[in-house]
């Protein structure tokens, strides 16, 4: 099948969008960037760097006024953009995660477009610490804001393929790195540098790390294929089998820093839930030093499943772990 152009990416400021415009540059693929205003996009995307140029469109998701000319014959959409963060206030997260996906949903039934969603692992929510999970584990408790509404929109992108025949393909990616990743690298290295702990309880858990340009070809051999359309996929790649303490451990090696600290689990849900609580009374709007979205996600022993993006789409990793750390290594002598 061939990919439907031009492609829209959404949140292209952001790692996976980031990477993903790049990638389809390289192929030769028509790509619309979608930044917010007042953004800077990469200069590579029009100066002939790639064999294609991309069109840059500024807008904000929430605004379905900005995102007309954006969306006007577009073939495929791929939607990143949202509130990633474990710690902002509830009514940004449904704003942006949940209405600015349907203000685009609404625009992509106009156009008929295929629509791929980056969802996310956390909508799993507290089954990552008790289940194995697949493409057919349901939702479970969600573990903050984050997850609760990536949960509906995963629901309403289904209900739209359903109820409006719009071809849909949901993705959820572990928690990815590669150059650029900040709440697997620079936090986790701001941590690092002030003598934080950075490894909870043994750390010995596997915890859905993911290479942003294998997450990429996910989504890029999901556009092509039409067997992909209202199916939801886990997206992340083998690098999921390495554990939290693993790669804590290597990163602080790659960049200068001794043995790291370690929590003890059950401070750390107490820290959170005390935390948590103090934050919200307040009305503190930068995060806590832990929340329960956080430990979710590096203190779980998830056991995930990639065989079904094998199975239907042919995936094979692009990039494996040792070169994943290589290339970090290089990117923090230049940053």
């Amino acid at each position: 099948m061939k990919i439907r152009e031009p492609v829209v990416v959404t949140g292209a400021d952001g790692l996976l969008g980031r990477h993903m415009v790049n990638r389809l540059l390289r192929e030769g693929v028509r790509v619309r960037a979608l930044l917010m205003p007042g953004q800077n996009p990469d200069p590579h995307w029009t100066d002939g760097h790639y064999k294609q140029k991309a069109e840059v469109f500024f807008g904000d998701i929430r605004k379905p006024e900005t995102l007309i000319a954006l969306m006007h014959g577009a073939g495929t959409i791929c939607h990143n953009a949202a509130i990633v963060t474990d710690w902002a206030p509830a009514r940004d997260y449904f704003d942006v995660n949940v209405e600015g996906t349907r203000n685009l949903l609404d625009l992509a039934v106009k156009e008929n477009a295929r629509f791929l969603v980056a969802s996310s692992v956390t909508v799993y929510g507290d089954k990552l610490a008790k289940i194995p999970c697949d493409e057919t584990t349901s939702h479970g408790k969600p573990q903050g804001h984050y997850s609760r509404t990536k949960q509906i929109q995963e629901t309403l992108c289904m209900q739209y393929y359903r109820e409006k025949g719009l071809p849909v393909t949901v993705i959820r990616p572990g928690n990815i790195i590669g150059t650029g990743s900040k709440p697997w690298i620079h936090d986790l290295l701001d941590q690092m540098s002030r003598r934080l702990p950075t490894i909870i309880g043994s750390g010995n858990v596997s915890f859905a790390l993911c290479h942003v340009e294998n997450v990429v070809e996910v989504f890029y051999l999901a556009m092509q294929n039409e067997k992909a359309i209202g199916q939801i996929y886990n997206g992340w790649d083998d690098l999921e089998k390495i554990t939290w303490k693993q790669y804590v451990t290597d990163l602080a090696k790659i960049a200068g820093y001794g043995k790291q600290k370690t929590l003890p689990l059950a401070l750390a849900r107490a820290t959170a839930y005390v935390c948590e609580g103090i934050w919200s009374i307040l009305r503190i709007r930068h995060r806590p030093p832990v929340t329960f979205q956080a430990l979710n996600q590096v203190a779980s022993p998830m056991r995930l499943s990639n065989s079904k993006i094998k199975q239907d789409l042919g995936y094979r990793d692009i990039v494996d772990y040792d070169d994943a750390m290589k290339e970090i290594a290089k990117y923090l002598q230049v940053i």
